[in-house]
This record gives C-alpha cells, structure tokens and sequence, in this order.
C-alpha cells in the first residue's frame, strides 16, 4: 500500500515511509527526528493522455483490419478462422442468423441481380434519356407484367420561354411570399443549410434590381412550395422555379457569385425532389461549374487563401460549398451517376471548424452528414468503379474491410448528442434530425456491402456483407418506428419539439427504399423464420413510403420498385396485403 504522505526526513532520504504519526516506524528505528509539513494534500494521480490512449485505440484496429485481411487473402487453405468482424453491438439488432449457409439460403438470381453493378439507360414516355447507376436502386431490369401501373408516375410538365401571366401577381403577394419562406426555412433550410437565418431575408424586396438576388428568391420560393398543401402555393412554386430557370444562366453569365451557388444548389434540390432528374442534374453541374470557377473546392489550400475576406465572408464560402456538396453527393447516390467535383479534388475546411462554441443540433447533423458523404464517395468512387470486378480478390478484400471500418469509425466518432442506438429503449426523445443522420449512416453501409454478396457464399467477404446489410436494413426499419412515435407525440403536444411539423426529407425514400430492397433479399430465404423476420421488417418500410407518396412522387416509384423485384423474384407473398 503507497503511503498518502511521507515525512520531510525519509523524503529527504528518498526511503520508504510507512506515514505513521507522529513518528514514522524508521524515524524510530534509526532514532531520527521525525516531522512533517503542514500540508496534507494526497499524492496527484497522474492524469491518462487521451491522445495516447486514442492513438493506441486506432493501432489496435489497424492491426485487427491487417490481420482480416490476411485472414481473406488466404481463403481456401485451411487456415483457421479468426474472430468474424461484426458491427458494434449498440448498433445491432437482435437477428436469428446462424453464421453458417446464408448465403445457401437465398435466391442466387436474387442475390445476383441486387449485388451486380448495373448501368441503364431509359427512354421516357416522350423520349427523354435518362441514365441510372447502380447505386440508384432502379438499375433493374424491368419486367413486362408488372401489377404496379396504379402508381404510375407521369413525366414533368413542359416549361415554355413566355413568363406566366401570374408572376407579377404572385410577387405582389406577400403573405404568399412569406408562406412559401417559412417552409423553405423551417422544412429545407435546417438540414442543408443553403443560405443564412430567416432575419437577412425580406420578402417585400422581391423582386429587386438585382438579378442575382431574383434568382435566389425565386429558387427559395420553389423550394418551399414543396412542402406546402395549398394548391395555390404549389402553383405559385412551378412559376416560381420558371422564373428562376428563365434568369439562371444570365446570372451566372453577367454577375458569378456564391449567391448564384447556393440558388442552383437549391434549383437542384427542388427538381430533384420532383423527380425532374434531368433538370436537377443540369442544375447541379451547373453549381458544381460554378463553386469550381469561384475556386469554393481549393479553400482549404494556403497559396490560394485570400486574406482580404473577412471571417464572415469566408465562412459563408465555406457553408455554400458544403451545401453544395451535400446536394452533389445525395443527387449522385440517388440517380446513380458520377459527381460533379472529384472527392480527390476538394480541399476546403470542415465545416465542424466554423460552428462556434454552442452549435444546434442542426448545425452538428449538417457538418456530420457532410463527413459521411464525403468519406462514403471516397469509397463508393472505388467499389463503383468499372474496373472493380477486374480487381484480384485480395484487393477487393482489402478494399471492403477499409470501406467498412471506416464507416464504423465514423459512426463511433460523432457527438454524443447525435448517437441513437437502435436496440435500446430510448429514455429521451431524440431530434429527428438525429434520426435522419442516423438513417443516412444505414444507407451508407447498405451501398458500400451491397457490391460484396457477389462474393462466394462461403468466403467471409460475403459473410461480412450479408450480415452487416441485414442489421443495417433492421436498424433502418427501427429509425422509422423512433420517427413515427416522435411524430405521434408531436402531433399530440405530449413532448417538447422544434416549432416546424416532422416532414420526412426526400432523400428518406432512397435510404428506405435500399433497406427495402434488402428485406426483399432476405424473404428469398429458405429458413421460415428468417422469411418472417423481413416480412416484418418490409412492412414497416413499405407503410412508410405509403405515407411520403403525399409529399414526394418517388415514394410511388420506390413502392413499384419493390413490387416489381417481388414479381421477378416470385416472392409476393412476402409483401405487405395491401401491396402484394
């Protein structure tokens, strides 16, 4: 047992001191003055260096990673099999899965179609192209007896060069106006951060001489609209957005500036949520082009910083690129298309540098989601890639344990406050913003495992894929129940809530609609109880996107898309009675 606190004589001596008052047991023994001083503070506990202990963490987990991949490069030799990675366990969800013969269980024309990395081109009902990438969820193969046609989406209304008669009346309206603000800045504004808070804005200025400030007006108006259930709101919308395409390339031409950014940015969104991809795309290039000539992408860079902005300036440059991005890289996963700006070409501060002290939840959920976009292109740019089934498979092995350590990593470095654990009972409630972060990061590691199923069924790559997509698709299926009931609860003022009603964001029909896609996979399984458990699972789903079909269009189309794979994979048993 250490002494607390030694006398001035054994302390000078440097032995050891037993503490024993007045004096100390060698004190007497050796027959030497014994005292001590007047402070009696307790020795100092030395203080763990976090940083070494971090550091230490990340060694082990490289070296855990070096030896997986070991482990995969010699499959097939009879060596011995180290602990299988898995997930962490708050992110699990209990699944009656035996580690052996999933993959025997499944469909293989099933597990074919949806680990294929399949490229379509479409031609619509009034001949447009249209290109889709596998990321997409709609690179499938269609079938020609589909008992979808109910849900049948019809193609964009044509836009003509003659301004409509009732935009004159319509900016002379500012009620409207003010409508149409609101729900841009309380519904899209929260998550994405296109432009600064509600206060820099005022609606009687619109319109104004200056086109660029027209511009971003008009896009937030269209924005908005989108949200609203008044079908003058949502007329008032289309001839918004009209005005804003009729003037976007003369802002760009005569006057470039973030403020062109951030309106095409938000053009893109808006024709994107309106499944008018085609649109949306061209707006988004043109962003992209744009942010790329204002040099937003190279920030980060020293040689290029510009000291004459001020710090306001600068990190309003800042937030319009990531805005930017973050509608880039969402457009990308969605139509399953390559990215405006190269991951590899971006430099530009985090956001998480620029938040201050005490930053919302928002702001923490839209400089989080910005990190998971960005490090999921980085490896969706590989596994994606047209080259990768030329790869040799130590090289796709090694590719998918970093690709899925790193979004684990990701998970296991955000704020505490964002952190929902999908298999516990929750004790507060969280912020759907959270939720939505939350879903995002199941989506993520959905697409990044999705391209491995194509691996033996024995290896452990498929393993690895196989297992972390079905707890991604369960957790998924989770969040939505968490949503539902803090949407219930709103709803009845039993809980304290942002002022804004919980919609759901557009893009929650692709995260749900890839969970989906593998519930459907795992009702191809041979095991009843398995079938059930995705069953159970689809039709949490399923009721889901039945509830956006109000608001977002492609909530129909994504309902179509899984009753068409059913039809293909001829288990419609396995979809909900009303959908089947």
């Amino acid at each position: 047992k250490r002494t607390g606190v030694a006398c001035e004589t054994c302390r000078k001596r440097k032995r050891k001191c037993d503490g024993l008052r007045p004096v100390c047991t060698l004190c007497t023994t050796l027959l030497k003055e014994c005292h001590y001083s007047g402070t009696t503070e307790s020795r100092k506990r030395k203080q763990p260096d976090n940083e070494h202990v971090t550091m230490l963490e990340n060694q082990v987990s490289n070296l855990k990673s070096y030896i997986k991949e070991l482990e995969l490069s010699l499959q097939g030799q009879n060596i011995p099999s180290l602990q299988k990675p898995r997930r962490a366990s708050e992110d699990t969800t209990e699944i009656a899965r035996d580690d052996n013969g999933i993959g025997s269980e499944l469909c293989s024309e099933a597990v074919e179609e949806v680990s294929a990395l399949i490229w379509r081109m479409n031609i619509g009902d009034v001949g447009e192209p249209a290109f889709t990438g596998p990321s997409g969820n709609f690179c499938f193969p269609s079938s020609t007896t589909t008992a979808s046609q109910p849900y049948r989406i019809t193609p964009p209304p044509n836009t003509t060069s003659v301004a409509d008669p009732r935009l004159a009346q319509y900016s002379d309206d500012s009620v409207l106006k003010r409508s149409l603000l609101n729900l841009f800045m309380t519904q899209v504004n929260p998550f994405h951060k296109f432009v600064q808070e509600l206060d820099s804005f005022q609606v009687e200025l619109f319109p104004t001489n200056d086109r660029n400030q027209n511009l971003l007006y008009s896009a937030i108006f269209a924005a908005g609209a989108c949200y609203s259930k008044d079908a003058t709101e949502k007329y008032a919308g289309d001839v918004f957005a009209a005005n804003a395409d009729s003037i976007a390339l003369l802002s760009c031409r005569s006057s470039p500036s973030i403020v062109c950014v951030q309106a095409l940015s938000i053009l893109a969104w808006r024709e994107l949520s309106q499944e008018h991809n085609n649109i949306a795309w061209i707006y988004n290039s043109m962003a992209g082009g744009l942010a790329v000539a204002l040099g937003l992408p190279a920030m980060g860079l020293q040689d290029l910083f510009d000291y004459t902005y001020l710090p306001e300036r600068r990190d309003a440059r800042i937030k319009t690129f990531w805005s930017f991005f973050l509608v880039d890289r969402m457009a990308t996963s969605i139509l399953g298309r390559n990215c405006s700006i190269p991951w590899r070409r971006i430099e530009v501060p985090r956001v998480d540098t620029i938040l201050g002290t005490s930053p919302s939840i928002d702001d923490l959920v839209f400089s989080s989601q910005c990190k998971l976009w960005h490090l999921h292109d980085q490896y969706m740019d590989q596994i994606y890639a047209f080259e990768f089934k030329s790869l040799e498979p130590i090289q796709r092995n090694r590719l998918h344990m970093l690709a899925h350590n790193a979004i684990l990593n990701f998970r296991a470095g955000l704020p505490q406050t964002l952190k929902i654990a999908a298999n516990q009972k929750l004790t507060t409630s969280p912020h759907p913003s959270a939720i939505f972060l939350q879903m995002s990061y199941e989506m993520s590691l959905l697409l990044i495992h999705r391209p491995f199923l194509r691996e033996p069924p024995t290896s452990n790559s498929f393993h690895l894929a196989s297992t972390t997509m079905t707890v991604a698709a369960a957790n998924m299926a989770r969040y939505i129940q968490i949503f539902q009931r803090l949407n219930a609860n709103t709803s009845s003022h039993e809980i304290s809530q942002p002022t804004r009603a919980l919609i759901p964001p557009y893009f929650l029909v692709h995260h749900v609609l890839t969970a989906s896609i593998m519930h459907l996979l795992n009702g191809t399984s041979e095991n009843v109880q398995h079938k059930n458990q995705a069953r159970r699972k689809l039709q949490i789903c399923m009721d889901f996107l039945a509830t956006l079909r109000a608001t977002w269009t492609s909530a129909t189309k994504a309902i179509v898309q899984i009753q068409e794979l059913a039809c293909r994979w001829k288990i419609v048993a396995v979809l909900p009675m009303r959908f089947s």
